[in-house]
């Protein structure tokens, strides 16, 4: 097997004529990524959160990972990076209080799953973060309200 030493600024190999940043990278980075073990994945989404994002406090910082570890045998680990974006966000945008442990998490978790269409239910999540269906369905309404997403996007 021969590897490549390929460099941002060269030609990509694909031949397309394009830099190869602005052609395959992010494809041959998303395939590593996707194509890691579990653990790794685990890995890299909590130095995702850790390194790469911005939090507002501690306590979001601790529900990104508490979503990981929730998420991620369960789904696939873009599913599980989609909701810890979408947490990010909303988090940065509105500054929830967290009051109960699981209630974020189980809202995340169904929010991901009514934008990408996954069959989970609020009964479920509910018994699984041991929280109730009623509080789930709140904050799902807030997180999916797009006023705080249209304000986080003005000047």
């Amino acid at each position: 097997m021969v590897i490549l030493d390929i460099g941002r600024n060269s030609l990509c190999p694909c031949g397309s004529g394009k830099k190869y940043k602005k052609c395959c990278l992010h494809k041959d980075e998303q395939r590593d990524f996707l194509h890691s073990t579990s653990k790794e994945t685990n890995q890299l989404l909590h130095k995702y959160i850790d390194l790469e994002l911005k939090w507002e406090s501690d306590d979001y910082i601790s529900t990104a990972h508490n979503i990981v570890k929730s998420m991620h045998t369960e789904y696939e680990a873009e599913t599980v990076a989609a909701a810890v974006n979408l947490w990010n966000k909303y988090s940065n945008a509105t500054q929830p209080v967290i009051r109960k442990a699981g209630i974020m998490e189980a809202s995340i978790e169904y929010s991901i799953a009514m934008i990408m269409e996954l069959p989970i239910t609020q009964a479920t999540l509910a018994t699984k973060y041991n929280v109730s269906a009623g509080t789930i369905s709140k904050r799902v309404q807030e997180i999916l309200d797009n006023d705080w997403f249209l304000d986080q996007e003005r000047p």
